[in-house]
């Protein structure tokens, strides 16, 4: 057989047919005008028919509506076959719940859609205007005031806030009196916190420092006020709250300018390692909220008496306050999703004008992408409200029927009390696994690794490993909390083990960790785990369970880190 002959069979009798074309083909003529010159080519105007406007929307679409789809949807259908299995009675009111769903699909679409072509692409733009108009002393404040702005407008914690009428003033005085008569403050301060952070972090870029002794000095006050409020009951009861609020205290649109604010002073500033890409703001956002909620209580336990509290908490008592039309379902969801987004991007964009006096490219792009987040946000609050968040109000009340010794009212189960632990467990897992990879800022954070690592890391190499850290650590919450353990007593040791985790990792590795339990748990995950949380911690609303979330998924991406040094390009990654 000859040469082209084993060519030929080489490739199993497939040819190639090549012919030349000619470039005048595929351009147009030049024309003169009557000097010679050659006019310039105008294009023809684009049409496109019905036919092929709807091809281009079908695959437009259709990317971005199966990720939030293949999450989303087993989620609820897991909740429907565990309520058919567990609840007396089973599944009510399906049609809303599917509804719901549909509505969480389509909005996590649209915000995710919205952060990616509008609020991004400002807050990187920013990042890198703002350094080379303006020394460091003139950009600090402007960050600090984006930090406070994202923290203040922030939706996820309110719904934490709002279910402090369960706590009583008897049994936890200071933990209800920072969720009533003291929550501005506990907004305020947890807000400072942020944009200190915000502060901080861009002191880092500035000056070329290393991420590592940043987060691990971060680290430090938080862990040393928690010792300390183990020697003041008063303060203890509020650790738990002080160490969520760290948790939930940034949502999907202030991690998104946050990050891209970070790309963009990153690339500006161009000092000293620039491999974490702007990463590590997030994690110290979620510090800084942990030690000055704690400071808080300490000045509160030291001014206001417990009596004060509980003769206030009496009088409040007595009073019907039937909610106002705007805090209701759906009109709460849509001042939460504008305050959210709208406020930061006003700000922003007259920062451009007025300040910067720089003219912004694409502005019809970015104010799409920015528009699309709004009815996004509004369609993910309001499809958890009639779907996943009311699974999760039916599962609350059947915990409190089955689980607390306060809420057993007599009712027979069809299932041994073992099998229903071993349920719970399960359910815990799910959630904490499945919502996670929901989030819209998990998945915010994967595709910047993926960007920025030129597709070394892949988002799923990110989202995976922080799922399982999330479910695994929501089943560790479940343990804790079903014997009426403190959450507390396990956070100080597992905070001590990822300080260790991240003294021997890389410095690459460490940002990506961290943030991710900054961005974890979010608008989906929250109100799920709140109501397994409440089912099972009764009075203390089953505090702590995101902090254990977030720890959790830090400690899966540390070790899958150190697991896979060397076998996926470690070395152009860190």
């Amino acid at each position: 057989m000859n040469r082209g002959n084993r060519l030929y069979s080489s490739f199993g009798g497939v040819s190639i047919v090549s012919r030349h074309v000619s470039y005048n083909l595929l351009s147009p003529r030049i024309r003169r005008d009557i000097k010679g010159r050659i006019v310039p080519y105008v294009a023809p105007e684009v049409k496109l028919n019905f036919k092929d406007g709807y091809r281009l929307l079908k695959s437009y679409i259709a990317n971005r509506f199966w990720g939030p789809f293949k999450v989303v949807v087993p989620v609820a259908v897991f909740l429907v076959v565990f309520q058919s299995i567990f609840l007396q009675p089973p599944v009510r009111d399906l049609g809303n719940m599917a509804l719901g769903v549909c509505a969480v699909v389509v909005g996590l679409m649209l915000l995710l859609e919205g952060l990616r072509m509008g609020v991004s692409p400002m807050g990187e733009i920013l990042g890198n205007t703002l350094p080379k108009k303006w020394p460091m002393m003139g950009v600090l404040p402007v960050v600090f005031m984006l930090g406070l702005g994202s923290a203040l407008t922030e939706p996820t914690w309110r719904v934490l806030l709002n279910s402090g009428d369960r706590v009583t003033a008897e049994a936890t005085p200071y933990l209800y009196a920072l969720l009533h008569g003291w929550s501005e403050w506990l907004i305020l301060v947890s807000g400072i916190s942020v944009g200190l952070a915000w502060v901080l972090a861009t002191l880092q870029w500035f000056h070329g420092w290393h991420l590592k002794p940043v987060i691990m000095s971060a680290a430090v006050p938080p862990f040393v006020l928690t010792v300390l409020a183990w020697f003041f009951p008063h303060v203890k009861e509020v650790a738990a709250l002080a160490w969520d609020m760290g948790a939930l205290v940034l949502g999907p649109v202030g991690m998104t300018v946050m990050l891209a604010l970070g790309r963009g002073m990153v690339s500006a500033v161009g000092r000293g390692n620039e491999t974490a890409q702007g990463l590590g703001m997030i994690a110290l956002a979620a510090m800084l909220p942990v030690t000055g909620v704690l400071g808080l209580a300490f000045i509160m336990v030291a001014s206001v008496p417990v009596s004060s509290i509980v003769a206030d908490a009496a009088v409040i008592g007595t009073q019907i306050i039937e909610p106002p039309w705007y805090a209701v379902t759906p009109w709460i969801e849509l001042g939460l999703a504008v305050g959210a987004v709208v406020p930061l991007m006003i700000f922003i964009m007259l920062l451009f004008r007025f300040i910067l006096q720089e003219q912004v490219r694409g502005v019809g792009i970015l104010v799409y992408g920015v528009v699309l987040s709004i009815p996004g946000l509004i369609l993910l609050n309001v499809g958890m409200t009639l779907s996943l968040s009311y699974s999760g109000s039916e599962l609350h009340s059947w915990l409190i029927t089955r689980l607390s010794p306060a809420g057993v009212d007599g009712t027979v189960s069809r299932f041994a009390p073992g099998v229903e632990v071993a349920g719970i467990f399960v359910l815990a897992w799910v959630i904490g696994f499945a919502a996670t990879l929901a989030e819209p800022g998990l998945n915010i954070l994967g595709s910047h690794v993926e960007r920025h690592s030129h597709g070394v890391l892949r988002a799923r190499t990110l989202r995976f490993p922080v799922a399982f850290g999330a479910g695994c650590s929501s089943v560790a919450g479940v343990g804790i909390l079903l014997p009426g353990l403190d959450p507390v007593a396990f956070l100080l040791p597992l905070w001590l083990l990822l300080l260790l985790l991240t003294w021997i990792a890389p410095e690459g590795w460490i940002a990506m960790a961290w943030d991710s339990g900054g961005v974890i748990p979010g608008p989906v995950t929250v109100p799920l785990m709140l109501a397994l949380g409440t089912g099972l911690g009764g009075g203390m609303l089953g505090l702590g369970l995101f902090a254990l979330m977030a720890l959790g998924s830090i400690l899966a991406l540390l070790l899958v880190g150190l697991w896979g040094r060397g076998t996926i390009g470690w070395s152009e990654i860190s």
